[in-house]
């Protein structure tokens, strides 16, 4: 189990986390101590690395983070009263500013430990407004890119907060488990096979690495040396699939294969010509659901994803023109699959159409 499993103060994976999960206990050493340097270093970095993020206020002055900011309620942040912790040319800051930007860096401290992170954190607060005052007086806020820049993040920002709240409540265990129900305990497993290719340009290309490797040469080799497909690097190794992952006349040929024959004839796709060698066959194995569960929370958040985008799509009226509309064909909508997600929600991506070379698609992880 991880720190962030558990909500713990790190955010992630620590070794200052005890079997039980427990965090931030200063007694046992933990991540929150005033001894621990490990946080700090993250959060410098994420200071280093995120000094210049500030946002437009109303007069295209002052950065956000100098200028009045909306009312929060403080008690999620911090415990006790609100005192001022430092000035800085005459503006107070206050212990849930700081506390807010330990937040908004990334790393999830309890606000009852607030108070053991904040002293060493504060420097580094500091330096964040003075390098953002420094920009707003040298008027980068006024850049047109800056500006594109920000509305760009606004909307990833707000598209975020969207799905969340979409997503809010929806995914419960019980739902996740009549899904692991349905599509692997009510289902068969289907068959998969191990199988490496040659990807070529031509048929009589092809046909020659065929003559090869029946005179006995090492297919791997054949392939790091002449297959045009990213997995030559690897001997052509595609690991394991199931039929359907690839494209049809790939698939077909390697599910008709003998396990260690090579094939007799090249297999002609969309790609080009392959030549497949067909190394195991088995039944895909039954995840746990353990080992299923956060795949199926990803494509519950992509079946609720799709059937909004459906429902705003159907309200919407779309007309796609200029160089987008292919050639000899009416205006119309795009397939509502096809809708953008924000970089921000952990959802799976829409399902491609089957494809053999792994130039196009790499086969589904074991």
């Amino acid at each position: 189990m991880t720190h962030g499993e558990k909500g713990g103060c790190c955010g992630g994976s620590s070794a200052n986390t005890d079997k039980k999960g427990e965090c931030c206990d200063t007694n046992k050493g933990g991540c929150c101590n005033g001894s621990s340097g490990k946080l700090i270093t993250i959060l410098s970095v994420a200071v280093a690395i995120g000094a210049l993020a500030y946002a437009a206020s109303k007069d295209g002055g002052a950065p956000m983070s100098m200028a009045a900011k909306p009312k929060i309620d403080v008690s999620s942040l911090i415990k006790g009263e609100d005192s001022v912790v430092a000035t800085l040319n005459g503006k107070e800051i206050k212990k849930s500013d700081v506390a807010l930007a330990i937040k908004d860096l990334g790393a999830n401290v309890p606000a009852e430990n607030i108070d053991q992170i904040l002293p060493a954190f504060l420097e580094q607060y500091i330096n964040l407004q003075l390098i953002n005052e420094a920009a707003a007086k040298e008027g980068i806020l006024k850049d047109p890119e800056v500006q594109t820049q920000i509305v760009s993040s606004q909307d990833q920002i707000i598209r975020a907060a969207y799905l969340r709240k979409m997503f809010d409540g929806k995914l419960t265990e019980e739902s996740i488990k009549a899904a692991y129900k349905a599509k692997y305990e009510d289902q068969p497993m289907p068959q998969e096979v191990k199988a490496s290719h040659i990807l070529v340009d031509d048929e009589a290309t092809a046909k020659d690495m065929i003559a090869k490797l029946n005179a006995g040469a090492n297919f791997a080799k054949l392939a790091e040396e002449n297959s045009k497909d990213p997995s030559a690097k690897r001997g052509g190794d595609l690991g394991y699939f199931v039929q359907t992952d690839m494209v049809k006349e790939f698939g077909d040929a390697a599910f008709a294969m003998p396990v260690g024959s090579v094939s007799k004839e090249p297999v002609k796709t969309q790609f080009g010509w392959h030549v497949i060698k067909l190394e195991d066959k088995r039944q895909r194995t039954k995840p746990s659901f353990e080992e299923a569960k956060a795949t199926l929370e990803q494509e519950a958040r992509q079946a609720m994803l799709d059937a909004k985008l459906n429902e705003l799509r159907s309200a919407a009226k779309i007309e796609v023109k200029g160089p987008a509309q292919p050639a000899g064909a009416a205006p119309e909508a795009a397939p509502a699959a096809g809708g953008e997600v924000p970089p921000a929600v952990p959802a799976a991506a829409p399902a491609a159409a089957p494809v053999a070379p792994e130039a196009v698609a790499t086969p589904p992880a074991q």
